[in-house]
Formats: structure tokens, C-alpha cells, sequence
């Protein structure tokens, strides 16, 4: 195990290691995707449970153990879990699930990269580099049958779609705010990220922003009669909302940071 800008990594991790070292500042900490997570928990109505499925070292986990109350975090790999307990050495509010999460209970096989760990895969896409695969256990999320669920990050490595499909119930059950790994490079992984887009859009989740170069943001989004279309964003540090009559007119931003103030206004509009 090795000390770098304050986070605990894996001996053999090399990925980690060269982005702290190359875009990190003199600080002793350096952060991770802390953009996406800032754009993303911007989302976020109630902090209660929130769930970081593809945890590794806990890159996302410190922030989320800090926002929310309760947190479940999915992470296989011995080496990774045992970096994780040591960066979150300062927070009690989480449960660990040394698991993968899929669309069935079964036994697989995760392809592990020693130097860039966050590349560990159920699903390699091509013809695999690495020697190394691991037994795990999947299971649904479903399977946990968790309440009162704020926020779910999703990064799997090309298993999303399959998180999902285990999901159903847990998402039908909660309106979380979704943050998910959406790589879009090539047709391949657009077509794969469409059949999970239409899932969500089945269960009323519609994207409403986007974070980095992979992220998508999803949330419920109930519309109920209205002459007014109300797409929410995120500009300038905070939500706006783009303001669309239906019946004509111009297109103007309104800023409501809160959706309680957006029913107050606009009751037509809810977020369940």
C-alpha cells in the first residue's frame, strides 16, 4: 500500500498515482472528479442514503460519506477495499459490499488491472491485456431492498446497463438522483448506452446534465399540465432552468436552486 497526496493506493496502481502527481497542486490532498461529483450532488433534494456502486479506493466515497447520511459502497477487489477503509478511516455512516453488482445473483469472473485499477471489468471489450481475473459474487441491487436512496453513482466499466436491469425495483421504489460512467467514443458503446438510457426513460428518469467527458446526470422528472416546459441545468455553480412556452416566446433561464421552489411557483411541476 502506498501514501500519495492523501489517498491510500494499491502497491501496483499506476493510474492514480501519475494523475495526482500531474494535475494536483502542491496540497497535501488531491481530489478526483471532484467536478462531477459537485455538478451531480447539485441534484440532490434530501441527503439520507446514497449508494457508490464501483467504489475502488473511495475516490467518490469521502464526499459522499460526508453529504449524506448513510452510504453503501460495492467494491470487489481485496485491495481496493482495504485502500478504502483506510481513506475513509474518518466516517462511520458506511456499509461496505464486497460484491459486484449485476442483473442476476451469480458467481463471475473480474478481469483485474494491476496498474490501473479502476479499469477492473466483468465485461472486458476487447481481447483482454491482463492475465489476472478474480471469482466474485454478483448480486441485484434489488436484493439489499433499500429505502429512502438520494443518489446512486454508477461506474462499472461497461457493466452498467446490467446494474440497472437489478435495479428496477430499487428505482421504482426511490427517485434517486443517477450520476453514471456513460462512455460515448465509438457506436458501440453509444448503442450500449442507449439501451440503458431507454430503461431509465421507461422508469420516467430523464438526463439533465452532463459531467466531464463521460458522466451523464439523470433524475425523475414529472411534468403534469402545464403550458410551460421546464428543463433543469446546471450553469454557472448552480441549477437554472432553461423556461420553454409551449405556446411561443423566448427562451429564458429562470434561477430556482430548489425544486421546492419550483413547485411553489410552477405547481404543475414535481419531483417525486
Amino acid at each position: 500500500m502506498q501514501l500519495i497526496k492523501g489517498w491510500y493506493l494499491p502497491d501496483s496502481e499506476k493510474h492514480f498515482k501519475g494523475y495526482f502527481e500531474k494535475f494536483s497542486d502542491n496540497s497535501e490532498k488531491a481530489e478526483y472528479q471532484s467536478y462531477q461529483r459537485k455538478i451531480s450532488l447539485a441534484y440532490v433534494k434530501e441527503s439520507r442514503v446514497a449508494i457508490d456502486i464501483g467504489a475502488n479506493i473511495g475516490l467518490w466515497a469521502r464526499d459522499i460519506c460526508e453529504k449524506f447520511d448513510q452510504v453503501h459502497l460495492f467494491e470487489p477487489y481485496e485491495e481496493n477495499i482495504n485502500c478504502l477503509k483506510k481513506n475513509l478511516s474518518n466516517y462511520n455512516n458506511y456499509s461496505l459490499h464486497s460484491c459486484c453488482l449485476s442483473n442476476i445473483d451469480k458467481e463471475s469472473k473480474l478481469t483485474i488491472y494491476p496498474d490501473g485499477l479502476g479499469a477492473n471489468t466483468l465485461n472486458p471489450q476487447n481481447e483482454s491485456t491482463s492475465e489476472l481475473q478474480i471469482d466474485v459474487s454478483c448480486k441485484r441491487l434489488d436484493y439489499y431492498e433499500l429505502n429512502q436512496v438520494d443518489y446512486i453513482k454508477i461506474d462499472v466499466q461497461y457493466h452498467e446497463l446490467e446494474v440497472i436491469e437489478g435495479s428496477i425495483e430499487t428505482l421504482k421504489r426511490n427517485n434517486p438522483v443517477l450520476c453514471i460512467e456513460a462512455a460515448r467514443r465509438n457506436q458501440d458503446e453509444l448503442n450500449y448506452v442507449n439501451k440503458f438510457i431507454n430503461i431509465l426513460q421507461s422508469l420516467s428518469y430523464r438526463i439533465v446534465g452532463e459531467a466531464g467527458e463521460k458522466e451523464l446526470i439523470f433524475m425523475k422528472w414529472f411534468i403534469k399540465h402545464s403550458l410551460l416546459n421546464l428543463l433543469p441545468m446546471f450553469y454557472n455553480d448552480k441549477i437554472v432552468f432553461i423556461h420553454i412556452p409551449k405556446n411561443g416566446g423566448g427562451i429564458y433561464i429562470k434561477n430556482h436552486p430548489t425544486f421546492d421552489e419550483i413547485t411553489k411557483i410552477h405547481p404543475s411541476y414535481t419531483q417525486n
